[in-house]
């Protein structure tokens, strides 16, 4: 049985079960909650990278605090104005843990299951942060994406709507492209190309 010994194969796992749990949590607070957790133990489970250099570490906890503090006020309190400082501040942190953790796999001597477990934190984390970048395009865009088997996003900051933009996400990367949610404005579509080339 294979050992989860370093951060980045508890992160991996964090990864799994937040992207496994979110189908049956439906939305409600408590689904709102949990998705916060989620991102929290994701910016602790990442804090052993971080904390190797004093630049990335105060970026890192800027922009997790600002992800925290803007998507808790912006759902506890209904506050829409400050979904764009959460959706691009958690970007901005998932593109920053990305950076970390792909010049770290690069600097190893030799791949190893570590490696190997940051890898496809690596693959995880860019399907996750252009949901976020697809988000926000739904809020600055109302209709950016187009639900043929769900209801439209009435509203982007709901819970379904995130499973479905990350559902939509890793469905791109790996060219599946079941066809039921489609980009229709220019900067989706344009966004939704970059993703398959990333």
């Amino acid at each position: 049985m294979t050992k989860f010994r370093g951060h980045y194969g508890l992160l991996l796992v964090i990864l799994i079960i937040t992207l496994m749990a979110q189908p049956f949590l439906g939305a409600g607070r408590g689904a709102d909650a949990f998705l916060d957790l989620t991102f929290f133990a994701v910016f602790v489970a990442m804090m052993p990278e971080v904390w190797k250099d004093r630049r990335i570490r105060l970026v890192a906890f800027t922009l997790g605090a600002f992800a925290i503090i803007a998507s808790t006020t912006g759902r506890t309190f209904g506050v829409n104005e400050v979904y764009p400082v959460g959706a691009g501040a958690r970007a901005s942190f998932f593109v920053l843990m990305i950076y970390v953790i792909f010049t770290d796999i690069l600097r190893r001597p030799e791949v190893n299951m570590e490696a190997v477990y940051g890898a496809c934190c690596v693959y995880v984390l860019l399907g996750v942060t252009w949901s976020a970048v697809f988000s926000l395009l739904e809020w600055l865009q109302p209709g950016s994406f187009h639900f043929t088997e769900f209801e439209n996003a009435a509203n982007f900051m709901s819970t379904t709507t995130a499973f479905k933009l990350e559902y939509f996400s890793l469905i791109t990367m790996t060219s599946v492209g079941y066809g039921e949610i489609l980009p229709v404005s220019p900067p989706a579509r344009m966004s939704v190309a970059l993703e398959a080339v990333t």
